[in-house]
């Protein structure tokens, strides 16, 4: 971009600051709550994509699935080990 595009797009800004505030100010705040938002959901997305890439073998990890029933209708569902231990 053009160094004068930008001082005139920042001039442009403080003027229309300057003209009303109260509007400028919420745009302001709208545009940083859904920045922030996209980062958490991003990373948030990630944590879930890489959370066995530590494994030499991922490929090798199997989830394990446990349902009790009684009268065929479920009355406990488990997924992994670490809610067998704690039940």
């Amino acid at each position: 971009m053009n160094k004068d595009l930008i001082l005139n797009n920042l001039k442009l800004s403080f003027l229309q600051f300057r003209k009303a505030p109260g509007f400028s100010l919420i745009h302001t705040f709208g545009t940083s709550v859904g920045l922030i938002a996209v980062i958490i959901i991003y990373l948030y997305i990630q944590f879930e994509i890489s959370f066995d890439d530590f494994h030499s073998t991922p490929d090798d990890i199997y989830r394990i699935n446990l349902v009790v029933e009684k009268d065929g209708s479920p009355l406990v569902k488990v997924h992994g080990l670490h809610q067998l231990l704690v039940a």
